[in-house]
């Protein structure tokens, strides 16, 4: 089941702003502003609420690895975009 551009269920939502500050830790601890990177890493985050309630299979693994995994790739992907970009 696709996840991308559908809204959080009301479960999903109390699920997101319970762990919420996995969010927070988890650029604090890659040393990254809060500020700068929350957009970057937010709506992976949120991707992940629902593929956590929406495929069983993950929950062989916590969620705050499903989470982390997330960010980082959202993280990975957005550097790589900004290294592609033209130097002015």
């Amino acid at each position: 089941m696709k996840t991308q551009n559908q809204p959080l269920t009301q479960i999903e939502q109390a699920f997101a702003e319970a762990n919420h500050y996995i969010v927070e830790l988890y650029l604090a601890k890659r040393g990254l502003d809060l500020a700068e990177w929350y957009d970057v890493v937010i709506f992976r985050y949120l991707l992940s609420v629902q593929r956590w309630f929406r495929e069983p299979r993950l929950h062989k693994w916590k969620f705050n690895t499903i989470a982390c995994q997330a960010m980082r790739s959202a993280i990975s992907n957005e550097l790589a975009k900004q290294s592609r970009q033209i130097k002015t």
